[in-house]
């Protein structure tokens, strides 16, 4: 009998051992998985503009005009979230300057500006104009004969920030659309201006009569000014699709009235 209980308590005693070996293991806790979050939706864009009539104007269904249907369109077809708003030009542009989910339109890309912003573009194309009085005798055969006359334009212009620094006599007032007026009563001799939105003006003050172009000084190409700190890929979402609106029509089709329908 001894000799037979011998191997049995020997491998029993294995089995006990090597259960109590096991058991522990068994019952640690496995390191959890991560829990894989989706990713965190893109801050929503704040872009900014100026009312500039016919490019862009602030209406109950939004921000139109062919300027800004431009940009809705490109921002859609970017994927990105986006809000528009119309402020003074001074401030769209320094919220654009300060705010880095921000950018404003349509702002000439000029060297002193160029380091400051990312750009997309070019957005639109605009003429510059000195605007008189139909019965004035204007004598002038180039730009620098301007410089004898009272101009008037608006704070923030860059064309009148450039014209100031070669000496021409600026008179700046918060709001362009107040400088017909200024021009009929005297106050300014010329008054510099994009050709779309005097257009629009003089129709709209039923000044077409008394208010006509002397001489085109500027044709520019405007753009979407970003944050310097704006991620890079949306800029590059941005320009790549401006770049196919131009290649499939539709960027000219708002200008020339094709998709004037659309809205934001």
């Amino acid at each position: 009998m001894p000799s037979c209980w011998q191997p049995t308590i020997r491998i029993c005693t294995g089995v006990l051992l090597l259960t109590l070996a096991v058991q522990p293991l068994a019952s640690r806790a496995l390191p959890a998985t991560p829990v894989q979050q989706p990713p965190s939706p893109e801050p929503v864009l704040l872009i900014t503009t100026e009312e500039m009539p016919p490019k862009v104007m602030n209406t109950p269904q939004g921000v139109m005009g062919y300027g800004a249907l431009r940009v809705h369109q490109m921002l859609q077809d970017a994927g990105i979230r986006y809000q528009m708003i119309v402020l003074p030009w001074a401030r769209a542009y320094r919220t654009a300057l300060t705010d880095p989910y921000s950018c404003v339109f349509s702002a000439a890309r000029t060297p002193e500006r160029e380091a400051l912003f990312q750009w997309v573009g070019p957005t639109v194309q605009t003429d510059y104009s000195l605007y008189g009085l139909v019965e004035r005798d204007y004598q002038i055969s180039q730009l620098a004969d301007a410089k004898a006359y009272r101009i008037g334009s608006y704070i923030g212009d860059s064309r009148a920030e450039l014209l100031q620094k070669e000496g021409f006599q600026l008179q700046l007032i918060p709001d362009d659309r107040m400088n017909p007026q200024m021009l009929i009563k005297g106050r300014i001799d010329l008054w510099a201006t994009n050709s779309g939105l005097a257009n629009y003006l003089l129709a709209q003050q039923q000044l077409t009569e008394r208010i006509t172009p002397v001489f085109v000084f500027s044709r520019e190409l405007l753009y979407l000014a970003c944050h310097k700190d704006l991620p890079s890929t949306m800029i590059s979402r941005m320009q790549a699709a401006l770049d196919q609106m131009r290649q499939d029509g539709r960027y000219d089709a708002f200008e020339f009235g094709e998709a004037g329908q659309n809205q934001p």
